[in-house]
């Protein structure tokens, strides 16, 4: 009998380890849909089947700054943009860096008369016809709740699969951190989202290298809000820069900067940021990146970049989101305009992550003491040996 016991508390240690061992992922990943449409064509399409083979995917859509103006139908072109929305919101922001100088106020200008007849909804119930397709909804908190839920309704009733509204797009900005006015202006379009059954999800204010005290101020009065919402969630959206690896900047020192990402420690990074919120049901991250785009945008570093923060996400959030889809720039895992589209370094390990697989764009620089499975079990941290 002591020897049967002996040999179930040795299978049940090896079941143990052997879990441990595994490569766990507890979320999917998806795209920022910024652009997404304007710059989609059967080409971008071909190259995303490819990639994604029928596995599910999420996009973030209407995607980021254009949320601030997006008033979306089934009847008014693109997203609903026009010059009447933009001059009625931009200088209710409390941020002067919300849209309020010249040069980017006519970038909304130069999008509103650029705006198709045909709204995008369409062409987003003709993408979910192709691909195994889920939505996160970034929703105007700047018009009347009337009118933001009706994309949303439309969504729903044409079978699209919204696992998340997103209250604005980083709304912390645009109410000058003033927690009590952006509940006084999301509260009733979340109260509309909460009836259809839709997860909301509310912006997180940058914290770690990028808190401040209004950071500090604003995340903690949302993990208040958040006991009496408790089936609420919250959004991140976490960029890298020379804060991080002072390697990220011009010209930039690749060997080091390679050296930084791997020694940077991302499992604890993503896991402290979904620990600041312990009440909310769902985290997820809708946009990230390195940043600014052109600095290492399709380069081999900023695929090695992007398969580190995706294969340490996946493990802590429930959604993380690339930014960005397709695009015009380098963001983009494609981008570029019609008939010059190209492939971003990302795209591949993009793919990879949608297809649940192991990650890997380098030869992994792992010396043969830390492959030693006796090592494995008992150090969790490789040896100092190691260039990761």
């Amino acid at each position: 009998m002591a020897n049967n016991y002996k040999w179930i508390v040795t299978i049940a240690v090896m079941i143990i380890i052997i879990i441990a061992m595994v490569d766990t992922c507890k979320g999917q990943v998806g795209l920022n849909g910024a652009g997404f449409f304007e710059n989609r064509t059967e080409l971008s399409d071909a190259w995303l089947l490819e990639e994604t083979q029928g596995n599910q995917w999420v996009l973030r859509l209407p995607g980021g700054a254009i949320t601030k103006y997006a008033n979306a139908t089934p009847f008014r072109g693109g997203w609903g943009l026009d010059s009447a929305i933009v001059d009625s919101i931009t200088f209710l922001y409390k941020s002067f860096e919300e849209e309020q100088s010249n040069d980017i106020l006519e970038k909304w200008y130069r999008k509103t008369a650029q705006q198709p007849i045909t709204s995008y909804l369409y062409n987003l119930i003709d993408l979910n016809d192709k691909f195994n397709l889920k939505v996160i909804w970034a929703v105007n908190i700047y018009i009347p709740a009337e009118e933001a839920i009706k994309p949303i309704e439309f969504m729903v009733m044409n079978g699209i699969d919204i696992i998340a509204v997103e209250l604005g797009n980083e709304s912390y900005s645009q109410v000058g951190h003033d927690f009590e006015e952006y509940v006084c202006k999301s509260e009733p379009i979340a109260a509309m989202v909460r009836n259809l059954g839709i997860t909301v999800i509310h912006p997180a204010a940058p914290s770690g290298l990028r808190s401040r005290k209004d950071h500090e101020q604003w995340n903690q009065s949302l993990k208040d809000y958040l006991a009496d919402f408790p089936k609420d969630g919250v959004v991140f959206h976490p960029y890298f820069d020379d804060r991080e690896f002072s390697g990220f900047t011009a010209p930039v020192d690749t060997l080091l900067t390679l050296s930084q990402i791997g020694a940077f420690d991302w499992g604890s990074f993503f896991v402290g940021l979904v620990n600041e919120f312990p009440g909310a049901s769902m985290h997820l991250i809708t946009e990230t990146n390195s940043q600014p785009s052109n600095l290492i945008g399709d380069t081999y570093l900023n695929g090695v970049l992007i398969d580190s923060i995706l294969s340490a996400s996946v493990r802590s959030f429930d959604w993380v989101c690339l930014h960005n889809g397709v695009a015009p720039d380098k963001y983009g895992v494609i981008y570029g305009k019609e008939g010059e589209q190209k492939k971003n370094t990302s795209l591949a390990v993009w793919g990879e992550a949608v297809r649940k697989k192991k990650v890997v764009v380098l030869p992994d620089p792992i010396c043969n003491r830390c492959k030693k499975i006796v090592y494995k079990i008992f150090n969790w941290r490789r040896c100092s040996s190691c260039n990761n």
